[in-house]
């Protein structure tokens, strides 16, 4: 697959006699090999978004295409991508790991023969090769999760859609899953992604996308959203009081006084610490990936825009 192309995407949904716009005019791509992480706040437009990438919502405006051709409405482009949304609902809990995978691998167009190599590849893929002939109900959520999105690849599928696939995941499960994205995202798989764990966010994404009131208002890269708000630097707390004196030292250096922190930027670190001693440092903390402050901050200017 070269590239997932969306335009115009509109959609408006009805309740209570009251029209509530779910997306208006959001165009985005998004190319084999790379994962584009969607956030937004609840209600923001995310899960519309994409539910309509994925064939389950017809928005009112708009299209969505791989490499040019198809649409999600044809059964040609469904069998191109893989989705899992609410959860692991795409497994049947009686039949077992192995099982899951090569049933959805018939069911979707593949031998026999193919679809039990495919289910061994996603086993190894997923990191779920000791639990083959375990029953799908008695895994861990964590590894019923990893299951759902191995079983939405394996029918060789070049777009991947996810929708909050940590969401009450514990850690080992998550980096996990985290791994086995990267990997598939390295063999050429798009993956288009939503997640309020900023921490995975982070692990995965390549871009950034972010939706406000149901319009894309950025579409960045991991650096340059990062970048956008934290410019660098270092965030200190004192554990003592600062005499004046010393606080228009720092003043002068561009320093930000917030209660007992320091906030203030790279080249400033040795010229700061020469000034607070004798105080004590009791924290030191970089401001470089601060992805959570970053998402607050942008939504916070696009709110009063």
């Amino acid at each position: 697959m070269r590239e997932l192309k969306i335009v115009g995407l509109s959609k408006t949904y009805r309740s209570n006699g009251k029209a509530i716009t779910a997306l208006e005019d959001v165009s985005l791509n998004v190319r084999g090999g790379e994962i584009v992480s969607v956030l937004g706040l609840n209600g923001a437009g995310k899960t519309t978004l994409v539910k309509t990438i994925a064939g389950l919502i017809e928005p009112d405006k708009g299209s969505v295409q791989l490499d040019d051709a198809d649409d999600p409405t044809r059964s040609r482009y469904r069998k191109r991508i893989g989705a899992v949304f609410e959860g692991n609902r795409n497994i049947y809990w009686r039949l077992t790991a192995f099982e899951n995978l090569e049933y959805f691998g018939v069911l979707r167009g593949l031998s026999l023969r193919r679809s039990q190599e495919r289910a061994r590849q996603m086993l190894s893929v997923f990191q779920l090769e000791s639990k083959r002939s375990t029953i799908a109900a008695h895994l861990s959520r964590g590894m019923q999760q990893r299951l759902a999105v191995a079983i939405s690849m394996v029918h060789e599928p070049e777009l991947l859609v996810l929708d909050e696939p940590t969401l009450g995941v514990d850690i080992e499960n998550v980096l996990a899953l985290v791994a086995s994205l990267k990997e598939l995202s390295a063999a050429g798989v798009a993956i288009v992604v939503t997640s309020h764990q900023f921490d995975v966010v982070k692990m995965v994404a390549d871009r950034i996308a972010l939706i406000v009131a149901g319009k894309l208002v950025a579409l960045e890269s991991k650096a340059d959203f990062i970048a956008s708000v934290n410019k660098g630097g270092y965030s200190m707390q004192v554990g003592a009081p600062l005499d004046a004196a010393r606080m228009d030292q720092l003043r002068a250096l561009g320093v930000r006084l917030e209660e007992s922190w320091l906030h203030f930027p790279e080249q400033a670190l040795y010229a700061v610490i020469d000034i607070v001693r004798p105080s004590p440092i009791t924290s030191l903390n970089s401001m470089e990936d601060d992805l959570t402050k970053v998402f607050l901050e942008r939504i916070k200017d696009y709110a009063h825009a």
